[in-house]
């Protein structure tokens, strides 16, 4: 198999995953961010990538990273509470 038609079949996966994940309804239970340490006088930058569901056996998860971000070094997930849920903040990542 040629490494385009794997990539397709890849993206293909991807997009049946997450077609299945979003027609359930099922508002992500984390947000995914890729930490940037900047030395230690300064703050890390924390920049969102991706949003976390359980996986349905429920001994894991799945991150949805949108096509195009290109993601590397340390990504942080951090629970969504009740509050960030009906405050109206993007509940995910547009996929």
């Amino acid at each position: 198999m040629s490494l385009a038609s794997e990539a397709g079949a890849w993206r293909a996966m991807c997009t049946n995953r997450r077609s299945r994940i979003m027609s359930k309804g099922m508002k992500p239970t984390h947000r995914a961010y890729k930490v940037t340490e900047r030395g230690k006088d300064k703050k890390p930058i924390w920049h969102r990538v991706g949003s976390v569901w359980p996986y349905e056996s429920g001994k894991g998860f799945n991150l949805v990273i949108p096509e195009g971000i290109s993601v590397t070094g340390k990504i942080v997930c951090i629970e969504v509470s009740e509050d960030t849920h009906s405050a109206g903040d993007a509940d995910d990542i547009p996929l």
